[in-house]
């Protein structure tokens, strides 16, 4: 997707990616290199939790294909973050599809979420045995919401039984 996506940004544009798996963290990059996009996309390696901080606040795209069970929690802490503003495109891979399948319920809530809720003008768009749901901030919220403190800035300071915090 990174490279779909990468090929597709204008000039001067970035694309961060968030991948997990230190193994297919390597492959990306490997792959982004050999297609030219090694300095227009960057790997972040760890969970959004890890590295929010090296993304820029607000986004304009966002794209989700990870475990759809999560994606309207990880949609709403990013609103809630600051990153989804007027504007920001979110588009959700894997939605529809066969009812019972992992996940299936959980995406359908996105969905309705995005759909339904009045922050979003949302489109659905069929693919071979699910689809992609494609939809644009028209009203974030912010302005009459308090922004939440970010993942790592909800830690203790001096904690040490809490892994990568210390004085700030």
């Amino acid at each position: 997707s990174s490279i779909r996506i990468g090929r597709l940004l204008p000039k001067g544009g970035h694309l961060w990616t968030i991948e997990p798996n230190p193994d297919n963290a390597g492959l990306a990059e490997a792959n982004l290199k050999h297609v030219g996009l090694g300095t227009g996309v960057t790997v972040l390696r760890g969970k959004f939790e890890d590295v929010w901080d090296k993304v820029p606040c607000p986004v304009d795209f966002v794209f989700l294909d990870h475990s759809r069970a999560s994606y309207l929690r990880d949609l709403k802490e990013l609103e809630r973050w600051g990153y989804i503003a007027e504007g920001t495109v979110v588009v959700a891979d894997n939605i529809g599809g066969k009812s019972g399948s992992h996940g299936h319920s959980k995406a359908e809530e996105y969905a309705a979420y995005v759909r339904d809720g009045g922050r979003y003008r949302s489109k659905f768009h069929w693919g071979d045995d699910d689809g992609i749901e494609i939809s644009e901030c028209i009203s974030s919220g912010t302005k009459s919401q308090e922004k939440v403190a970010k993942p790592s800035q909800l830690l203790p300071a001096d904690d040490p039984s809490v892994a990568g915090t210390g004085p700030r």
